[in-house]
């Protein structure tokens, strides 16, 4: 007869099986990290500058919060890691909006997150395009699509949030040079130069403005690329009628 567990071992083993499945993301991506150092399995054919840089993405998706988030989800399963993602993801556009509109981009601290913040996504969709091979899950395109149009919003916010803390955005039209602090015009500044329109009316007017449009035009240029990525994936895995 088996004697009856203690509710302490019982509590003991719980949080056990928490660890696990919070460590389970990070252990997984640890082990990709390693098969391609060493060239085991699908990364046997990395050679040079490729497989440098998928270790620096590995290494990157380590150290970003959104490895937090996947293995707090993934206490609660698959779909708990799922939803958690989501839930994530427009959390980030939401908050940041706040901060635009708030009025607190001007704080340190808050360009800090809105800088992590776009890290962090760049980080995640680069692993989703490159290391798409090392992982066997199967998730939806729509799905996919749709989460991709949310971090298209994030950092169209967050590239605004950075316009106003560098106060480097200036009304052309009319020849002032003041900063531009309206929340509303940075924002519109920001998708303007995400969609590489360039109307011309307000324009960077120092270094740092400058370089941040330079990295926002580059990371528009690759959510174009993934998106035309996706659907050619999705065309070419259709089953046939």
């Amino acid at each position: 007869m088996t004697a009856p567990q203690h509710p302490a071992d019982h509590d003991a083993n719980l949080d056990h099986r928490g660890l696990a499945a919070f460590f389970a993301p990070y252990r997984k991506q640890w082990e990709t990290l390693l098969h391609i150092l060493r060239g085991e399995g699908r990364a046997h054919r990395l050679f040079g500058i490729e497989r440098i840089f998928l270790l620096l993405v590995c290494f990157g998706l380590l150290v970003m919060p959104a490895m937090v988030v996947r293995g707090i989800g993934q206490i609660f399963g698959e779909h708990g890691r799922r939803l958690a993602m989501e839930i994530y993801a427009i959390a980030k556009p939401v908050l940041l909006f706040w901060v635009l509109f708030s009025g607190h981009f001007a704080l340190t601290a808050w360009a800090v997150v809105a800088s992590v913040a776009l890290l962090d996504l760049y980080i995640s969709l680069l692993a989703m395009v490159f290391l798409k091979h090392f992982h066997t899950g199967r998730t939806s395109h729509g799905r996919s699509l749709l989460l991709l149009v949310v971090n298209f919003a994030e950092s169209v916010v967050a590239f605004a949030v950075l316009y106003g803390f560098s106060q480097s955005i200036a009304n052309q039209a009319h020849l002032d040079p003041t900063p531009i602090v309206d929340p509303f015009t940075l924002l519109y500044f920001s998708c303007v130069t995400a969609a590489s329109v360039g109307y011309g009316d307000y324009l960077p007017m120092n270094d740092s403005g400058k370089l941040i449009a330079i990295f926002q035009i580059l990371s528009s240029m690759g959510f174009i690329f993934i998106l035309l990525t996706s659907f050619v994936t999705s065309f070419n895995e259709r089953e046939p009628v």
